[in-house]
């Protein structure tokens, strides 16, 4: 009997292991990513199709033609092409510009390559499944990235807390799906970040190259440059910082100028100046950060506001390192540039994705000081407020008796623990807290990125993809 409980006692010491849990953050982050990828955000989503159709016409026609948000002189139509459907009301005119300047061709390229491998050909709107399975590799990439990073920076319970947070936020799960040029740069950036801290100098090289694939993305992937100058500036190492940057800047110069001058100087820069001084309006960080979520619609995912909370506090209250302060004013970098760059009278969601990678990397800060029953606590409102996020008819609201149980118990039962119990007792329900609070919130991403197209469409049309992951698998089965 002694044998069996020491056996039963190791198996649940490796299941609750630091790698076994970050294996299975991983693995269910990644399903959550994956699973009805095509329904949320909706099929086919214009910002997404501009980066495939200048792709496409890239490689087929040697220019990038799309659509643009920007105001080109009619010199510039290129053709009208109606799209959409009619019954979703999706159904509009788009105009297409020759050449597109609104950002720089690596996105459009893969986009294009990767499209074009399939069969589809300019002006095609692919399956939203197919576009976006590109992105589901580089958030793979982000996350290992991250692990690591955590991982460099603080103790393994907080570097499991501040993973878990990232992977499993259903606002990050749908973000990092999209065919943005966030989900390009955040990879460039964490990578460099990594490079740094952990001090892999033999890497330095990558960092000129890290850089200029961020800004060959999009001009805001100038946050990599910049997060690279000021690693070595925090040193004080200063021919480093102007090697490095310059470096940087020199690649991305080097890579783009000439593909720029092939399309037609003139065009460029008075295309490119016409944007640069377009209005934007007084979009501040309170308005940016009031708006949850990573797309244009209001997503009030509890983990988004945590992330916010915890990750500012841990800006502010980090201990003083070089590690620490590079982190500090890279995060606070990061906001002031999306403060300078946000969209006219808005702010595109996805706009936030650097900015809020950076403050989850600072909420291990504060896991490295708030007490675990707290955390678990915390938890357990966050998973509670996330099942708010679907709604059927059946459950709209919860029954006045089952809201005030479910809400009294999440304070309730942790103060009469703590109040009448030892503390060996104490410790085993927080341990189990945080263990139900992991398992709970793995589920729920699940559950989340099954439901939440079905939820949101009950009583309206929403366009039906072309291409699903179900057909997908059956197909595969088959």
């Amino acid at each position: 009997m002694g044998w069996r409980k020491m056996a039963g006692v190791s198996v649940l010491k490796k299941l609750l292991s630091v790698s076994t849990l970050v294996v299975c953050i991983t693995g269910v982050g990644m399903v959550a990513r994956f699973w009805k990828m095509e329904f949320v955000p909706f099929q086919n989503d214009a910002d997404e199709l501009a980066f495939v159709y200048a792709g496409q016409s890239m490689l087929e026609q040697g220019i990038p033609i799309s659509w643009s948000s920007f105001s080109y002189d009619e010199k510039y139509h290129y053709s009208y092409e109606t799209t959409g459907d009619k019954s979703y009301n999706t159904e509009g005119e788009i105009t297409f510009i020759k050449p597109w300047f609104d950002h720089p061709y690596l996105l459009s390229l893969l986009q294009g390559l990767w499209t074009e491998a399939w069969g589809y050909r300019f002006p095609s709107a692919p399956p939203s499944l197919l576009v976006r399975v590109p992105m589901l590799a580089l958030a793979l990439a982000t996350l290992v990235l991250f692990w690591k990073i955590v991982r460099q920076l603080f103790s393994e319970q907080a570097a499991v807390f501040a993973y878990a947070l990232f992977a499993l936020s259903p606002a990050f799960i749908i973000g990092q799906r999209m065919v943005v040029g966030e989900n390009v740069i955040v990879p460039f950036l964490l990578a460099s970040i990594y490079i740094m801290i952990s001090k892999s100098k033999q890497w330095y090289a990558l960092l000129p190259v890290l850089a200029a694939g961020a800004l060959l993305t999009k001009m805001t992937g100038v946050i990599v440059l910049l997060v690279i100058g000021l690693w070595f500036v925090l040193q004080k190492n200063w021919k480093s910082a102007c090697v490095y940057t310059g470096l940087g800047a020199g690649l991305f110069l080097l890579l783009y100028l000439p593909f720029v001058y092939s399309l037609g100087w003139q065009e460029f820069i008075e295309i490119t100046s016409k944007q640069s001084f377009r209005l934007l309006g007084w979009v501040n960080p309170a308005f940016i950060m009031s708006q949850p979520g990573f797309h244009h619609y209001i997503f009030f995912d509890l983990s988004y506001y945590l992330i916010l909370i915890l990750g500012f506090s841990g800006v502010i209250i980090g201990k003083q390192s070089l590690k620490t302060r590079f982190m500090q004013f890279s995060t606070l970098g990061a906001l002031l540039l999306l403060w300078i760059t946000s969209a006219e009278q808005d702010a595109l969601g996805w706009y936030k994705l650097p900015l809020f990678t950076l403050l989850t990397v600072s909420t291990g800060y504060m896991f490295e000081v708030i007490k675990p029953s707290i955390v678990a606590i915390v938890g357990l409102i966050m998973v509670t407020n996330n099942q708010g996020l679907v709604r059927f008819v059946e459950h709209p609201l919860p029954t006045t008796e089952r809201l005030r149980l479910t809400v009294t118990s999440l304070i309730g039962v942790p103060f009469i623990l703590d109040a009448f119990t030892n503390k060996k007792i104490q410790q085993k329900a927080i341990t189990f807290g945080l263990v139900v609070v992991l398992f709970l919130a793995m589920a729920q991403a699940l559950y989340v990125a099954d439901s939440f197209y079905d939820a949101q469409c009950q009583h309206k049309h929403c366009p039906i993809p072309l291409v699903t992951t179900t057909q997908l698998l059956k197909g595969f089965y088959e």
